[in-house]
């Protein structure tokens, strides 16, 4: 991938495309989850497809940094929105949090994460192109 980056031409460097893919590098590559998800909301054309491959490995990450950083806990929503969630998935956001290891409060409106343990989801196979 690097050796292709840097082959390109200056109007290469230029195309909407390639600066978008370029940023998604850069955000993948860095683990900037906040990053990653303002380009899959911004991303041209069929993009969002392309980047579906590496949204739940995001996710994953943006748990663990989460979960060590705001401690005793965190507010549901924010998250859901920070991951790139629509408002309207809460019940499926829930029950991929779960499966990832993040315990909710018992109204469900904040992840208590001093008592979450965050791993990859158990329940789908891992992506080879990742």
């Amino acid at each position: 991938m690097l050796d292709i980056m840097l082959q390109l031409s200056a109007a290469q460097k230029k195309d909407p495309f390639i600066i978008h893919a370029l940023k998604v590098r850069i955000a993948v590559a860095e683990s900037n989850y906040h990053m990653f998800f303002q380009l899959l909301k911004t991303a041209p054309a069929m993009i969002p497809y392309l980047m579906d491959f590496m949204v739940t490995p995001m996710r994953v990450t943006a748990l663990q940094r989460l979960c060590k950083a705001f401690r005793p806990s965190l507010n549901f929503r924010r998250v859901q929105t920070e991951l790139g969630y629509e408002v309207g998935e809460g019940h499926e956001v829930k029950i991929f949090f779960t499966n990832c290891g993040c315990i909710f409060s018992k109204d469900g409106s904040k992840i208590l994460t001093k008592d979450c343990v965050i791993r990859a989801e158990s329940s789908k196979e891992k992506s080879s192109l990742i």
